[in-house]
């Protein structure tokens, strides 16, 4: 996902919440509504999540990339960025 699909979604993201605050405002509070509601949340939450997952998954590649050189843009070294994979991959969670 580009930075400008990501800034679309999170727009789009943000304008449906606002959106379901409204249309929900007032109505009854039965399991129907409330259901529907959750489910709207479950949908912007699993969104979100992706591309969550998108932006790590771009780092991780960015950080592989750079591991030979440094990062240009940050000024890590590539021996810092060598430390930091080792680390990561021997790490229990990973």
């Amino acid at each position: 996902m580009n930075e400008k699909k990501i800034i679309k979604a999170l727009e789009m993201i943000a304008q449906d919440q606002a959106d379901d605050a409204k249309n929900f405002e007032g109505k009854p509070f039965t399991g129907r509504t409330v259901a529907e509601y959750f489910g709207n949340q479950g949908a912007a939450i699993a969104a979100l999540a992706n591309i969550i997952k998108s932006l790590v998954e771009a780092a991780e590649h960015r950080l592989q990339s750079d591991s030979a050189t440094g990062c240009p843009f940050c000024g890590v070294s590539a021996e810092d960025i060598r430390i930091f994979n080792q680390a990561a991959a021997e790490s229990p969670s990973a």
